[in-house]
């Protein structure tokens, strides 16, 4: 009880009989008075506690990333179908990254984050909010790119230690498992003899097809496919590397290069098409590699992708690798093509920032992720100022495979947006401090109270 209700109360209790009307109104007037006051400043100290707790909470199971329950939300949406519409804004740091359920909600990319003194690291499921979970059976296939398929519904993956590649269906938690596609050791260079592992090709892309129905993986032998219809491995022949799947059946790829040479030599790429269907692989035609302003050389393993519109688009770079270059063609005519999709008379190579691991499609634009002068993240390749997604770069992501469906749909909501201010990072733990001095304030001033009573 406050100072001001007990003597009001106490006025109100030994007032004298024998005063005016007047008098013992406004003496329990002031008694009235007086404790809405108290009962205002109860419910405001009430009030203040409420928040202070609900941002300890929102904090602790929100933003830093502890879960609520033991396994999240299956990957089924209203619809009934699920998937993945939209990708976050933000992607920072995590008091608990936990292991991933059995069943999870769809992942709108995966990201690989590692220690940048250790260098270790593992790969980890990035929600359309931003939050992570950890891949569990991933943590020494840095070296090896995962794959996820355009709804973010299934994940494919190298597991260790068991050493086999995985495919995992989040949203029924559905396993297969595929022994037959081992990392080998670095000796491993020639073709493999009949009944052992394909051998793994390290730092190559894997690729769902649109169906999410298979999923082609690069190795030493050429792309094998993995076909979750009947889980058989089905190889590619006359392909030495894929750049995506044309539709639910026809894969994308180029041919070995002319005998004696090697990748880097090439003036041209010989583009071929495989169609699971019939088990065939037949030649497209060829694309000239002549660029401004000199020779252009593919980027390896990350050579080229398949827009969503049907278009080829081959990644080059030049030997200082100060920039790289980007030209597209139709599929199947190789007709070239500009950015906005529209034919043009000759190839046209659109000057870009460099790509260390091939390029995912915003809207038909190509982004990447990329550090620019004033944050890391996923930026558009053609207009650098604004990222699509920013990185807080003390996290250590340093890879980001985008599931198509997220990064070419909305943008989660997000307080602070893509702002990279150091505050916009710590905004909770900074609500949770002043929060805590807010209470302690209060806590002490009542203190004082009580001891002057």
């Amino acid at each position: 009880m406050d100072t001001l209700t007990r003597v009001m109360r106490d006025a109100s209790e030994l007032a004298p009989t024998d005063l005016p009307d007047a008098s013992a109104t406004f003496v329990a007037d002031s008694w009235r008075r007086g404790r809405r006051r108290a009962a205002l400043r109860r419910a405001a100290a009430s009030a203040g506690a409420l928040t202070a707790v609900a941002l300890v909470i929102g904090t602790l199971l929100g933003g830093l990333g502890l879960p609520v329950v033991q396994d999240v939300l299956p990957a089924v949406g209203s619809d009934g179908r699920g998937g993945v519409s939209s990708h976050p804004q933000r992607l920072g740091h995590q008091l608990w990254v936990r292991p991933m359920g059995d069943r999870s909600e769809p992942a709108a990319a995966i990201v690989h984050v590692a220690d940048e003194e250790s260098g270790r690291g593992d790969w980890q499921i990035l929600t359309q909010g931003g939050r992570r979970w950890r891949l569990p059976g991933s943590e020494r296939s840095g070296e090896t790119f995962p794959a996820v398929s355009a709804d973010g519904q299934r994940v494919a993956y190298l597991q260790t230690p068991q050493n086999r590649w995985v495919v995992r269906d989040l949203s029924r938690g559905r396993w297969w498992f595929f022994s037959e596609v081992q990392e080998l050791s670095s000796e491993s260079t020639s073709p493999r003899a009949d009944g052992s592992p394909y051998a793994l090709n390290m730092q190559s892309p894997a690729t769902f097809s649109p169906s999410g129905e298979a999923v082609v993986v690069s190795t030493l032998d050429g792309p094998v496919v993995l076909d979750l219809t009947d889980g058989s491995v089905r190889e590619v022949p006359g392909m030495a590397q894929a750049a995506g799947w044309l539709d639910a059946d026809r894969l994308v790829g180029r041919t070995l290069p002319s005998e004696g040479s090697d990748f880097s030599s090439e003036t041209k790429v010989d583009v071929v098409v495989w169609d699971q269907r019939t088990a065939q692989t037949t030649s497209l035609g060829s694309v000239g590699l002549d660029g401004p302003p000199a020779q252009l050389d593919l980027k390896g393993q990350w050579w080229g992708s398949v827009r969503a519109d049907g278009t080829l688009w081959l990644l080059a770079s030049q030997e200082d690798g100060a920039v790289d270059w980007m030209a597209g063609v139709t599929l199947p005519g190789l007709d070239p093509v500009a950015l906005d999709g529209s034919r043009v008379d000759v190839l046209e190579w659109q000057q870009v920032e460099p790509v260390d691991f091939g390029v995912a499609w915003h809207r038909d634009v190509p982004v990447a992720l990329t550090s620019a002068p004033d944050a890391l993240g996923v930026h558009r390749l053609d207009l650098l100022r604004d990222p699509i997604v920013v990185v807080e770069k003390a996290v250590g992501v340093n890879r980001v495979i985008w599931a198509a469906d997220a990064i070419d749909g909305r943008s989660s909501f997000a307080l602070f947006g893509t702002s990279n201010v150091w505050w916009a990072w710590w905004w909770q733990e900074l609500a949770l401090a002043a929060a805590f001095v807010a209470v302690l304030v209060r806590w002490r001033r009542r203190g004082r109270t009580r001891v002057a009573e």
